[in-house]
């Protein structure tokens, strides 16, 4: 199965979803990934999170801001980290952003004891993610480049709607 959101190629404030699947999981995906583009009532408040990224990250931009030796947020993973918000449909909620003590990127969202899930972006254009859902768990790491990857896609969905691939 290969699925990719792709910028630019889509006049609409949403990421296109290029499909090549064939497999059943993979049409499921498609179209779970296409309800949530299409579910508009919940803003994803893409504004809000890009100024939580910029000032999280005005606030590491020095080495030791932390107080304990932490790096400064490494500007290639504040790009990507941007990109990705920007690439998320408007159904997806703002998540909470941190800087990491190495200078990476996270990005977290919280729905309640036993329920989260977080990506950590770096300079070297890894997504590393994982995910508690309940008794279940998930976690991954993929290289982050113009498209947000399917297994990506796949653990958020299962996030945001306790259900999905598994």
């Amino acid at each position: 199965m290969t699925l990719a959101l792709r910028p630019g190629d889509f006049p609409s404030a949403f990421p296109p979803l290029y499909d090549r699947a064939q497999s059943q999981e993979g049409q499921m995906l498609t179209r779970a990934w296409a309800s949530l583009i299409d579910d508009r009532s919940a803003t994803a408040g893409v504004g809000q999170a890009l100024a939580e990224l910029d000032t999280a990250a005005g606030d590491a931009v020095h080495a030791n801001w932390d107080g304990y030796g932490a790096a400064a947020v490494l500007p290639a993973a504040y790009f990507q980290a941007r990109r990705l918000l920007q690439l998320l449909p408007s159904a997806v909620p703002a998540p909470d952003i941190a800087i990491s003590p190495k200078g990476h990127v996270a990005l977290e969202w919280h729905g309640g004891p036993q329920w989260a899930f977080s990506a950590v972006l770096d300079a070297d254009r890894n997504l590393t993610y994982a995910g508690l859902f309940g008794s279940g768990r998930a976690h991954g790491k993929e290289v982050f480049t113009d498209e947000i990857p399917g297994p990506f896609v796949a653990t958020l969905y299962r996030y945001l709607t306790g259900a999905g691939p598994r």
